[in-house]
């Protein structure tokens, strides 16, 4: 055989061994991902980020999904700034097709609700809203508008 055609052969047998190896640790994940595990890791980071990004406290007692159909979160709970409870969420059921978020796009198909407990108001002294530092977390820098069409 040339010395060509086996850099060739080995050259193949290493990207085989490659690719094989990658698809083994993306077929891992993705079964870690779906168990209980792997959804409570989950859930404890969007905790954390949602704790870091509102700067208050933020619980959620069980994160499940159905990728790439839909998510649930049980027991989310959400203080406002003055420490009381801005939101209580027994049940919230969200059925949204995450393969559009590849995309940046959000389609949500349905929201269900159960056990809500919702503490919401201003007062004379403040304008905003007790929930205002939620909208102002995730507000864009980017004052451009953008019509899609």
């Amino acid at each position: 055989m040339s010395n060509g055609k086996l850099i060739l052969k080995r050259t193949a047998k290493i990207l085989l061994f490659i690719l094989l190896a990658l698809g083994g640790i993306i077929i891992s994940l993705w079964i870690y991902l779906n168990t209980d595990n792997g959804k409570n890791f989950i859930k404890n980071q969007a905790q954390l980020y949602l704790q870091q990004k509102l700067n208050t406290k933020v619980t959620i007692g069980k994160l499940d999904y159905d990728l790439p159909n839909g998510i649930e979160l049980k027991q989310l709970y959400i203080e406002d700034k003055n420490k009381d409870t801005l939101l209580y969420a027994g049940k919230i059921d969200v059925k949204v097709k995450m393969m559009n978020l590849l995309n940046g796009e959000v389609n949500i198909s349905k929201i269900s609700l159960s056990d809500i407990y919702a503490n919401l108001y201003s007062t004379k002294q403040h304008a905003d809203f007790n929930y205002q530092f939620i909208i102002d977390a995730f507000a864009s820098n980017d004052n451009s508008i953008s019509a899609n069409t």
